[in-house]
């Protein structure tokens, strides 16, 4: 096999092998460049990874004190009644190399709420004073919201589990989900 590529690339005349000699030192230049390439985005991937953390740990006198990601939720879940045109989706926690904690929210916002950046830096003070008066939590670097906006009359309910009526006929019992009320 390998003495049939010889043959197919270097047999013939020299305008032919000066072609498929550039051609294959392209070739390889090309293949060269895109490992090169893959190795440099490994090693970014690896120095600049951001890890998700399970919660926040606080020096105390004692000992450490440990904050886990679902009481932080908790605690940030309970401004929502707090903010009527904004619903919390998703939180999350990560945590950075120097050991500051970034919070990530992504929410949905009502437009009739108001200016959404005021609205926003408002919610994210409240949020750093939240976890500090609660949990007495210092660490937090930035709070980070992504925002995805729509236009409604009402808040979306916050259980997304659909709920089902039941309806007594003659057959027996029916269930109808609560939407179709």
């Amino acid at each position: 096999m390998i003495e049939y590529f010889k043959d197919l690339l270097f047999s013939g005349s020299d305008a032919s092998r000066t072609f498929n000699s550039g051609f294959l030192s392209g070739v390889g230049t090309a293949i060269g460049v895109i490992v090169i390439l893959l190795i440099i985005k490994i090693i970014i991937a690896i120095i600049c990874r951001r890890k998700k953390c399970s919660g926040i740990t606080m020096q105390a006198e004692l000992g450490n004190i440990f904050v886990s990601t679902s009481a932080i939720t908790a605690a940030i879940r309970t401004l929502e009644c707090e903010f009527n045109a904004l619903v919390i989706q998703k939180i999350r926690l990560i945590e950075s190399k120097s050991g500051k904690v970034t919070i990530c929210i992504q929410m949905i916002f009502d437009e009739k709420g108001g200016n959404f950046k005021l609205y926003s830096e408002n919610f994210q003070r409240r949020v750093v004073s939240k976890l500090r008066d609660a949990f007495g939590i210092d660490n937090i670097d930035r709070v980070d919201i992504d925002n995805n906006t729509f236009n409604s009359e009402q808040k979306p309910s916050k259980n997304h589990k659909e709920s089902a009526i039941i309806v007594p006929n003659s057959d027996g019992v029916e269930f109808q989900p609560s939407s179709e009320k």
